[in-house]
């Protein structure tokens, strides 16, 4: 079974990734070495330091974009509008790859 395909971004999985706690986060059960494992650490390590630092950064100031990170684009005035309204973070096997997303189909 393909977990990423299976399981996506379930609840709670970002978890380890906010606090830094990759592969050192009991909560997943039997699937834990399934998701966190050498050949992606990389990538998840990487996933994690950025979403820290967005996370930090927009408690810092109230906007997440700092140098070094992904630049937001600016939210829209109005929820109707096609422009990116979110962040999606995912990492490949070796880096973080974060862009923006709209809700818009």
């Amino acid at each position: 079974m393909n977990w990423v395909i299976a399981l996506g971004a379930c609840h709670a999985l970002d978890i380890p990734f906010n606090f830094g706690l990759i592969g050192s986060f009991p909560w997943f059960g039997g699937v834990d070495d399934t998701i966190f494992r050498e050949d992606n650490r990389l990538g998840q390590e990487s996933l994690s330091h950025a979403m820290m630092d967005y996370a930090a950064q927009f408690a810092r100031t109230g906007n997440p974009t700092a140098t070094g990170l992904h630049a937001c684009t600016s939210w829209p005035r109005t929820r109707w509008a096609r422009a990116p309204k979110f962040f999606l973070f995912d990492a490949n096997y070796n880096e973080a790859v974060i862009q923006m997303a709209t809700d818009v189909q």
